[in-house]
């Protein structure tokens, strides 16, 4: 997840407002998934290549829930420890660099396309 939100962030701060914004909903979208793993943990893999769904089989449930254990079982699992750790200490990073970058939001951004000098010169100020 990591590795598809750095263009993601890149887009936001680089493209033009209007695709800029969905960089931007794509770097929330990525927190919460990271939420959803720190929560209940993730077993790599399983809605792709894994066992198929119940809904999806015409296999009787029980079948289809001995094929899921048998897959947890031997799956490659990231625990929601591991997810908090790495979640916490990517957001503490990206909140690092947006602090020594002195990123502020679309405030200052949209201050500097304004019109109006006076209303230019008030958002200035405010912000600093």
């Amino acid at each position: 997840m990591t590795l598809l939100i750095i263009p993601c962030l890149w887009i936001a701060h680089h493209w033009p407002e209007r695709i800029g914004r969905d960089g931007r909903l794509a770097f929330v979208v990525a927190n919460l998934c990271a939420l959803v793993g720190s929560l209940w943990s993730d077993v790599v893999g399983e809605f792709i290549w894994g066992p198929p769904r119940y809904s999806d089989s015409d296999l009787p449930w029980d079948d289809c829930q001995a094929m899921r254990d048998a897959y947890r079982a031997t799956a490659f699992t990231i625990s929601e420890n591991v997810y908090t750790i790495l979640w916490g200490v990517l957001l503490a990073i990206a909140i690092a660099y947006s602090a020594f970058r002195a990123n502020r939001g679309d405030v200052q951004h949209r201050a500097d396309l304004c019109c109006d000098p006076r209303l230019h010169a008030a958002v200035r100020k405010f912000w600093g």
